[in-house]
């Protein structure tokens, strides 16, 4: 059943990188190095946000008192959570849980070649919960924060006209949804005043049949960009219907 998944151990930190940020006692120091091993752009804003993640994931690993092995092992079970839930703009809790559950299981129970017993039963019922009440419940932040978000410029050609040449801009996350309207909404402006002064460019001016089809052209644009925007909306209010039953699913498994 597992075992197509990875053994995670030594995968992400070595011996000697726990060894190192267990030997640095300031806060400062662990995070600079936690910074390192995870190659993080130290101008990012997204930068802090992973420290925090793999620094609390190391604090909680201590608390528990787990060796070495068992710490490189789940810190890397987390990243690997972290990477699938970014992975796609779609809503994929279910598949992140599956995923936990999985590599917990093959790190924990002694049937090798499929699964090694690194971890006990309470300690992987342990790693779970804390999962469960960590990560997952701030699922929706990593996700919208660390998934690439993409701007669509749309345009439309005119038989006779030029060719369009639309274009995708992968968008950072932290990059204003409400900046990317004002552009789209300039832009537009802009497109709408050089249709109407394109009569004293020297181009040749539309006859009455061909003005009323491009007005009735754009007042349809209109309502499709006026649709699309509800039907947004309203898969936004959905998704966030089903993370919340998600998680509340999630939350009773875990209670029993």
């Amino acid at each position: 059943m597992n075992g197509g998944l990875p053994f995670l151990t030594w995968t992400r930190l070595t011996e000697i990188n726990l060894q190192q940020y267990r030997d640095s006692e300031l806060p400062e120091v662990r995070r600079k190095l936690m910074q390192h091993w995870l190659q993080l752009d130290p101008d990012s804003k997204k930068t802090p946000l992973m420290v925090e993640l793999g620094c609390n994931t190391m604090m909680w690993c201590e608390k528990e008192g787990y060796t070495m092995a068992q710490t490189s092992t789940f810190f890397a079970i987390v990243m690997e959570i972290h990477e699938l839930c970014i992975s796609t703009h779609t809503d994929n809790i279910v598949a992140m849980r599956d995923r936990l559950h999985a590599l917990i299981t093959r790190h924990s129970v002694q049937r090798p070649p499929q699964s090694i017993g690194l971890f006990t039963l309470a300690e992987a019922t342990a790693m779970n919960k804390y999962m469960l009440e960590t990560y997952f419940q701030h699922y929706k932040l990593y996700k919208y924060t660390f998934t690439p978000r993409y701007l669509l410029n749309l345009s439309i050609r005119y038989d006779g006209g030029p060719d369009a040449d639309p274009t995708v801009e992968d968008s950072p996350a932290e990059t204003d949804g409400s900046q990317g309207q004002q552009a789209a909404q300039s832009e537009f402006q802009q497109a709408q005043g050089e249709d109407q002064g394109a009569g004293g460019d020297g181009h040749q001016e539309m006859s009455e049949d061909e003005e009323e089809l491009h007005t009735f052209l754009k007042s349809m644009l209109r309502k499709q960009l006026k649709q699309l925007e509800g039907d947004v909306e309203q898969q936004l209010k959905v998704f966030e219907g089903n993370v919340a039953k998600q998680l509340a699913a999630l939350a009773g498994q875990k209670g029993k």
